[in-house]
């Protein structure tokens, strides 16, 4: 697709446990929704992010990322708005 950024534009490093958490809040969800958001069976991931057992993946992280607007580089936004736009 024309004009697509690569999927290595939109990763980023693995976050900090602290990083997660302030993402998380600044998103206004809890952890439960967070994992919604993800597509995660359980909270309990996000809780293992937080607390520093487990690394997120960077795939992962990019797409929370996008989806609550706090991508450093890039916007998500809907494909029927630019649909629209080739329409007219």
């Amino acid at each position: 697709m024309a004009g697509a950024p690569a999927v290595t534009e939109l990763l980023a490093p693995a976050p900090a446990p602290a990083e997660v958490r302030a993402a998380r809040l600044a998103a206004g969800l809890s952890q439960p929704q967070m994992a919604g958001v993800l597509g995660l069976h359980s909270h309990r991931t996000v809780q293992a992010w937080e607390s520093g057992q487990n690394p997120v993946a960077p795939g992962l992280w990019a797409l929370f990322l996008l989806a609550t607007g706090q991508h450093p580089t890039h916007l998500l936004r809907s494909r029927s708005t630019r649909l629209n736009r080739t329409r007219k």
